[in-house]
């Protein structure tokens, strides 16, 4: 049975989650004048869960957008490709959001090319099982993609993405951090707490000078170059952080709670 890691807040677990079943049932939420309609392109005669099972996750109370807004919103599979290699069955999926009265065409091409290109394109194809997980506020909608690389040591790469709800246009880290209220140095001087704390509990499992000086370089990944931030759940100010790690890949992405 393949197995992925996935990332959630406090653990590394294996893309990029909550357990689910690929083949999700409709999901209808609605509170605080935000109707949230989550839908797949599988049935139930698909074939079992892919290798980066996730949970989806609607949150309609932003704790850091106060304004309430009436849209429907749904996000669903712009692409769910399945396919097998060594007859395990995988798939490549790419989301895209829907609001009411809003144009999200330009932002779901953006998505779509972007995941495309780095997972899809040229001899990549069939090369990653993929999965994506999502959280709705009164300002945004985040959505975390993961892809597994299914060439070698099951590495989980994480991209997120954040559309604004009123413009339907996708918004960079930064203006995110500015929604929650900080600015970008207050937003880093978080992160720089979170990264010492995380890079202690790291180095002690190094055994080499050359390991320790490693994990202590996250010191010097603090930019959204490395930083992926977005509103996770209940509203709370999260991000995916590329950091230096010991074992595996040496490499990981991991999720943060900065609020």
């Amino acid at each position: 049975m393949k197995k992925a890691m996935v990332i959630s807040l406090g653990i590394a677990t294996a893309m990029m989650m909550a357990a689910c079943s690929s083949v999700q049932q409709p999901v209808q939420t609605t509170q605080d004048d935000i109707l949230v309609t989550t839908r797949t392109a599988a049935t139930e005669t698909d074939p079992p869960a892919a290798a980066i099972e996730a949970t989806t996750t609607t949150s309609a109370v932003d704790a850091m957008n106060i304004e309430k807004a009436s849209h429907k919103i749904e996000v669903t599979d712009a692409e769910n490709r399945s396919f097998k290699v060594a007859d395990e069955e995988y798939s490549f999926k790419i989301p895209q959001v829907t609001i009411s009265g809003v144009n999200t065409e330009a932002a779901n091409e953006t998505i779509k090319a972007e995941i495309d290109k780095a997972f899809y394109d040229g001899d990549k194809k069939e090369c990653f099982d993929s999965d994506y997980k999502f959280f709705v506020g009164n300002k945004t909608v985040s959505i975390l993609v993961s892809n597994m690389d299914l060439t070698g040591g099951e590495f989980v790469y994480v991209k997120v993405f954040n559309i604004d709800v009123n413009t339907g246009k996708l918004i960079s880290g930064s203006e995110v951090v500015s929604l929650s209220g900080m600015n970008d140095e207050a937003f880093f001087k978080k992160v720089k707490t979170i990264y010492m704390a995380y890079d202690k509990k790291e180095v002690k499992k190094c055994n080499t000078k050359y390991e320790k000086n490693y994990v202590n370089g996250n010191l010097k990944k603090i930019s959204f170059k490395y930083i992926q931030p977005y509103f996770g759940d209940n509203g709370k100010l999260c991000f995916i952080g590329e950091v230096n790690c010991t074992g595996g890949a040496g490499v990981s992405y991991e999720s943060f709670t900065a609020a």
